[in-house]
């Protein structure tokens, strides 16, 4: 049902979309259909010129705001149907398409923007990412900006520190996290957080500076903890019956420019970061490392945290065990 609402949206709003083109398309070059968020073009935005030089001119790339095309489920149904080319975004937009990607959001687990990637083309690679089996096929994997806690009021220092504050977290593993350490964890809308942080309805938060620092949340936040929970998953995906049509040799070309690609997402993300992390600072956060102790009592609840994602993905029909087989395999490594 959600193919056929996606391909009479496309139907009746491509030709009014908001194209958001950064380079005048080579002469006589197709142009694929890229969906993307407004707040991630940066990211994306040199791809058209990679793909036109790996393709010698036979291809370029349009970008269009999902927003236009009601947002990031519907964007992604109208890439699996072939009405949009390609799909950029954060997996975690759309969990129930992609439940296997959450193992890169167990806190403490995999550690760092490098692992993450290795990680999931280990995973693709070796078939253990089923959602990708059929419809669309994964050009890009690469690492979010690392995920923080932050506190309103009180220095995190000690495991016993988190026991009764109330904390708003984004993801489920997340949450399941904090009430292992022994907080009340609250969910809300992240429009609602600034305020109730400033009316003490919540202590802290799981998120990033990169959405802290643009809505002035060192205004109400005191302490950030230099110790990254996680980084989540960002992907480029293609229309598989679209790659196929391919030869080999436009493949690879594609293939080519998706991995020039996937570099420079991983360094935009991190400058991103670190100038987010600076206008926290400026704005008076203070940014702490955890000591040993502290860091080895919250990497403690990890493997409980594994066997929650174990437990969650069996749901769905996936053998959670055997990923995590190999995400430790690929880490060792």
């Amino acid at each position: 049902m959600r193919k056929i609402v996606a391909l009479i949206l496309a139907l009746t709003m491509v030709a009014g979309m908001s194209m958001m083109v950064h380079a005048e398309p080579a002469q006589d070059a197709t142009v694929l259909k890229m969906a993307i968020s407004n707040a991630d073009t940066y990211l994306m935005n040199t791809f058209a010129e990679k793909l036109e030089a790996a393709t010698n001119g036979a291809y370029t790339v349009e970008m269009i705001d999902m927003s236009s095309l009601n947002g990031s489920a519907d964007a992604l149904a109208m890439c699996k149907n072939g009405t949009i080319d390609f799909y950029f975004n954060s997996a975690a937009q759309t969990p129930a398409d992609f439940p296997a990607s959450d193992v890169v959001q167990i806190p403490f687990f995999i550690g760092s923007p490098e692992k993450v990637e290795a990680v999931e083309w280990g995973l693709y690679e070796a078939g253990l990412y089923e959602e990708y089996d059929e419809d669309i096929v994964p050009l890009i994997f690469a690492a979010t900006d690392a995920q923080l806690l932050s506190f309103a009021n009180k220095k995190v220092e000690t495991i016993d520190d988190f026991k009764g504050l109330k904390m708003r977290a984004a993801s489920g593993i997340t949450v399941d996290m904090l009430k292992a350490f022994g907080s009340e964890v609250v969910t809300m809308g992240f429009g609602e957080v600034y305020e109730s942080l400033r009316q003490g309805i919540i202590d802290g938060v799981q998120t990033s500076p990169v959405m802290m620092a643009p809505n002035s949340m060192y205004e109400v936040l005191k302490y950030t903890m230099d110790y990254p929970v996680f980084y989540g998953s960002l992907i480029l995906v293609m229309n598989l019956d679209r790659f196929e049509s391919l030869d080999e040799e436009m493949q690879e070309a594609f293939r080519t420019a998706c991995a020039e690609q996937e570099a420079e997402v991983m360094a935009n993300v991190q400058a991103n970061f670190e100038k987010n992390v600076a206008t926290l600072i400026e704005g008076g956060d203070e940014l702490y490392v955890p000591g040993d102790e502290l860091v080895d009592a919250m990497k403690a609840f990890t493997p409980d945290l594994i066997q929650i994602y174990i437990n969650n993905v069996k749901a769905a029909g996936i053998d959670g065990e055997a990923i995590i087989e190999k995400v430790q395999e690929i880490i060792a490594e």
